[in-house]
This record gives C-alpha cells, structure tokens and sequence, in this order.
C-alpha cells in the first residue's frame, strides 16, 4: 500500500513536469493557438498530475496498460 502511494506520487508529478514543459515549449512558438494551448496546460498541469497519480493509485496501472 506504502509502495503505490509512493509510486502514484512519483507518476503524479512526473506527469505535471512533462505537461509542464510541453506548454513551456509551446508557448515559445510564438503561434496563437500554441500559446493559448500552451498557457492553459501550463495552468492546469498540477491538476492532471494530480488526476494521473490518482488514477494509477486506485487502478494500480496507467491508462497505457492492457
């Protein structure tokens, strides 16, 4: 139980860093719609890091698993 807390954790941030810098970079493309795409994911990147470490956490597997 220990274990998967400690891994939702790990996948949870994990994921917000990667969202994160996705919006990071696309925001640097200076596009309209990367930008707006970009500020929203650097936005709400913590809420689906939260989400995906949830998710792994109650099913024991990400959405990637068969």
């Amino acid at each position: 139980m220990m274990t998967r807390l400690v891994l939702a954790a790990c996948v949870g941030v994990f994921t917000a860093l990667i969202i994160l810098l996705i919006g990071v970079i696309l925001v640097a493309i200076k596009v309209p719609i990367a930008t707006s795409v970009g500020d929203f994911l650097e936005q709400w990147c913590w809420v689906f890091g939260l989400i995906a470490g949830i998710w792994f956490f109650f099913t024991g597997r990400t959405s990637l698993s068969l």
